[in-house]
């Protein structure tokens, strides 16, 4: 992780410090917390989804959108082009959501490792737009197969639809269980509503 956007050299972030050891945070992709809300604007389809497309549009606007009690984001310019290096390879993927205007409106992207999918940054300029990329996130790695949502630290938006901590050594565990695993991000000729309704339909709002 870089110090700032600005920074040149960056650190693997090795988890927040809780109660004198260190952690990861995740989200259970079973029990993800969905409030009726935001359950009922996802049933309106207020955004149209694009999978794997705008990448670096995505990774830029995560970058360029401010956060409370921060000066500026720790993506820095080096980091936009080795995620985009990683997005040739088919490594980092992304989720989008665009306005019915065309504007991107919210997003995220992360690094598929195994059947671990490693959350590295979402971004809303408009509202629920970067919870509705996360329910559908959710949902894609749900459906295929995947076993764990890595989302670094618990803020706000992840603490929302139940992002929890669990100890670093224990998410090293699970690295070392599943990184070689077989998982399908894309799950071509899947309509992306279909993903997403199958998962709505097995998780009722709270």
């Amino acid at each position: 992780m870089a110090p700032s956007r600005h920074a040149e050299n960056f650190n693997w972030y090795l988890g927040a410090e809780r109660s004198g050891k260190a952690h990861r945070a995740h989200i259970p992709m079973c029990d993800m917390h969905i409030s009726r809300s935001l359950w009922k604007n996802l049933r309106k389809d207020p955004f149209s989804i694009a999978i794997d497309s705008g990448f670096e549009s995505v990774i830029r606007a995560c970058a360029d959108t401010p956060r409370r009690a921060q000066d500026g984001t720790w993506i820095s310019e080096s980091l936009i082009k080795g995620y985009c290096a990683l997005f040739d390879e088919g490594i980092a993927h992304c989720i989008a959501c665009y306005d019915k205007h065309g504007v991107l409106a919210g997003g995220l992207y992360g690094l598929q490792i195994g059947s671990i999918f490693c959350g590295e940054s979402v971004f809303s300029a408009q509202p629920d737009a970067g919870k509705i990329a996360l329910v559908h996130l959710v949902a894609r790695l749900w459906r295929g197969g995947f076993s764990f949502l890595e989302t670094q630290q618990v803020t706000n938006l992840t603490a929302s639809v139940g992002g929890l901590w669990i100890p670093l050594d224990s998410y090293l565990d699970i690295l070392e269980t599943c990184r070689d695993d077989v998982a399908d991000f894309h799950q071509t000729g899947i309509p992306e509503q279909t993903i997403l309704n199958d998962y709505l339909t097995a998780h009722k709002p709270l």
